[in-house]
């Protein structure tokens, strides 16, 4: 979800939002792992977006080196559709 990881605040209405979407995603399976990563280590929109993710239960996980890291280590990227 473009933007899961901007400021604000765990109750304002962009949470029920990310959630909604998560929902959707999922087939609302809130045990499924979710993984946000962003650019590289020092993006912290990742890590609001996985604490948004956390917040009302989901199984949520923050690879903080991003896409960066995954690139440096030989790992795969795949787009999302």
């Amino acid at each position: 979800m473009t933007d899961a990881g901007k400021d604000g605040s765990l109750t304002d209405r962009f949470q029920s939002a990310v959630d909604g979407w998560l929902k959707e995603e999922t087939a609302s399976d809130a045990k499924m792992p979710v993984i946000f990563f962003g650019r590289d280590r020092q993006d912290r929109s990742s890590y609001n977006g996985a604490l948004r993710a956390g917040a009302p239960g989901w199984n949520a996980f923050w690879y903080r080196g991003g896409i960066e890291a995954r690139q440096s280590n030989g790992l795969p990227l795949a787009a999302v559709e």
